[in-house]
């Protein structure tokens, strides 16, 4: 098991020194060299050394950055008045990066999101950032999933299994089903039967129209529920997003035809730099 404590980043070279709150990240069992590095980009991340974030994203490849061979594990204990101990679960490193950036530092998530976009189609990271779309805590001067659909990302991709707008409705995520409406979205729109997908989301809801998809699946395609309960904070944005879509003309449906099952666990790859 890989526990790290804030002593142990005491002599980092960094530009600032965190006073964050916590003082136990519990990684789960020994890591292999993929998630030795999350562990250390995220210590990076809270100790707000972001020369240091920059230096290792450089190490880290696109396929490390988008898929994780384990599931990375934390669990943090908080000072807050009364105390409380919660265990996070995480899927990618951008998922867990964004959850991170979140609560410490943005600026570390923006540069990622910069390293990203001059590496890869803006349409397939539009689907990743939508799984990872903090909005209500990362998106502070301008929101991600603008800024890819402003630099030519599809809100609707004809090679992937999952619309843009189906995922964020099934992450309940109104910020994202306003942005991708206002550039585009078929509010109808359903995804190429064998496209594209991220390797851990679940696709058993792909023909299924946004609308069905928002009254009818639970919420999320992740296994993660972090501290700041994004879950139930969207609970409340639940009735805007469906006002939403009905008046950009929604139907409520599932078209037949053969599905690409995908129960929503994580692929385990063997991905090593």
């Amino acid at each position: 098991m890989f526990v790290a404590h804030r002593e142990s980043w005491n002599d980092l070279s960094c530009e600032h020194k965190s006073n964050q709150t916590y003082d136990t990240f519990n990684y789960g069992s020994t890591p292999d060299p993929v998630t030795s590095k999350t562990q250390y980009l995220m210590a990076m991340v809270q100790a707000l050394c972001i020369t240091m974030v920059e230096e290792l994203l450089d190490t880290l490849s696109l396929e490390v950055v988008l898929s994780v061979s384990v599931e990375i594990k934390l669990s943090c204990r908080t000072y807050f008045d009364p105390p409380c101990t919660k265990e996070l679960g995480y899927t990618t490193i951008l998922d867990a990066f964004g959850a991170y950036c979140s609560s410490y530092n943005s600026a570390s998530y923006h540069l990622l999101l910069d390293k990203l976009e001059a590496r890869m189609d803006p349409s397939r990271l539009l689907l990743f950032y939508l799984g990872a779309h903090y909005h209500e805590r990362v998106c502070r001067e301008y929101c991600i999933i603008v800024r890819l659909l402003q630099n030519n990302a599809d809100a609707n991709p004809q090679c992937c299994l999952l619309t843009p707008l189906q995922i964020a409705v099934r992450n309940w995520d109104l910020a994202g089903v306003r942005a991708l409406l206002e550039y585009g979205a078929n509010p109808n729109g359903l995804g190429q039967p064998g496209g594209y997908v991220p390797t851990h989301m679940d696709t058993t809801w792909a023909r299924s129209s946004p609308l069905h998809i928002l009254r009818n699946a639970e919420y999320g395609f992740l296994t993660m529920e972090f501290w700041l309960g994004l879950k139930n904070f969207r609970t409340w944005q639940w009735p805007a997003i469906e006002a939403l879509l009905l008046e950009h003309g929604a139907k409520d449906f599932i078209q037949s035809g053969p599905v690409e099952e995908r129960p929503r666990v994580l692929q385990i790859q063997s991905l090593l730099n």
